[in-house]
């Protein structure tokens, strides 16, 4: 019956089981193999484990640090298009006003005065934390938090076309 199981595979010889190198008498005996073998898979895990967990950590690390530096960057090259954005809803609102006359059509040269700003928002560090899998080992509410900010609220990024 044996031979039936094996039959069109090439022997391999016998299969090595290691048991202990005494009979086990007593339930110290068995408790004493079992915390030995037990402690044996450990140490040989944890390595594996701990370097992963220092792997996971700097990658979520490097990743806040690039949401930050993304966030700032837009902070800062926000302020003019802000300024820009003012002005432009003058020279609209200056623009309506005119066409309200008899000669409207002289307010047309002032619409192309209005230059609107096209500013578009980083977003590297979101597609990087997305690709690396670091947004996987965040907490859920810190997750959203980033990705509010880094997606204008939900609203998808419209690049401008060449």
């Amino acid at each position: 019956m044996g031979n039936a199981i094996l039959r069109g595979y090439p022997m391999i010889g016998p299969m090595e089981i290691h048991t202990p190198h005494e009979i086990l008498r007593s339930l110290k005996d068995f408790v004493v193999h079992i915390l030995t073998v037990t402690i044996g898979i450990l140490i040989a895990l944890s390595p594996d484990e701990i370097r992963e967990g220092v792997r996971e950590w700097r990658l979520v690390r490097e990743a806040r640090e690039n949401f930050r530096a993304d966030i700032e960057f837009d902070r800062k090259h926000l302020a003019p298009e802000r300024a820009n954005l003012k002005e432009v809803q003058a020279s609209i609102q200056a623009a309506l006003k005119s066409f309200e006359g008899e000669e409207s059509w002289r307010a047309l040269p002032s619409l192309k005065e209005i230059k609107p700003a096209h500013y578009v928002f980083r977003c590297t560090s979101w597609e990087a934390a997305l690709s690396t899998g670091a947004l996987a080992h965040m907490k859920t509410a810190e997750v959203t938090r980033y990705a509010t900010c880094m997606t204008g609220s939900g609203m998808r990024r419209h690049r401008p076309m060449p």
